[in-house]
């Protein structure tokens, strides 16, 4: 943990990509992902992965690239509605978690750094730290409160009332 060695290198390519399955009891599709298989025996999450709720309908999509989320993630509650979504943007580290009231509204809004130095070493990692705005609303969509943070940390210790 306290090594400046850093995280393990990430690997873009070699090996093979393969796809994988998984069923409920009753034949109904669970989980479909693929992975890299790599040459030294790694396995890293790549392309699209989707879980199913047992009635078939989507429970989660994401998409994977060498093992880091990418793109739009999102978490459907069993109804069909939305209960959150990540858009995260690989080339700048950058992610946005949203997430949505019952009605479909949003409730909360938080930017996210996907490749942060940690405050007490001096290397990058790959994980999430709050960087930037966080907005959260009420169920009629009215702005409740704003928050900033920098660096996993809050900027002001009062929030912001709009």
């Amino acid at each position: 943990v306290g090594s400046d060695a850093g995280d393990i290198t990430p690997e873009n390519s070699g090996g093979s990509i393969k796809d994988f399955s998984e069923t409920y009891p009753n034949g109904t599709p669970r989980s479909k992902w693929s992975a890299r298989i790599c040459p030294n025996g790694r396995y890293l999450l790549h392309g699209e992965q989707i879980d199913y709720y047992e009635d078939t309908s989507k429970q989660h999509q994401v998409t994977f690239e060498n093992g880091r989320k990418t793109g739009t993630e999102t978490y459907w509650h069993p109804d069909g509605s939305i209960a959150w979504t990540w858009q995260r943007d690989l080339k700048t580290n950058r992610g946005i978690w949203t997430h949505y009231w019952p009605n479909g509204k949003k409730k909360v809004e938080s930017a996210w750094n996907l490749r942060p130095e940690p405050r007490d070493l001096k290397r990058q990692f790959f994980g999430y730290v709050a960087q930037g705005p966080s907005r959260h609303w009420d169920e009629q969509g009215n702005l409740t409160a704003s928050y900033d943070f920098v660096n996993g940390n809050l900027a002001d210790t009062e929030s912001e009332k709009p």
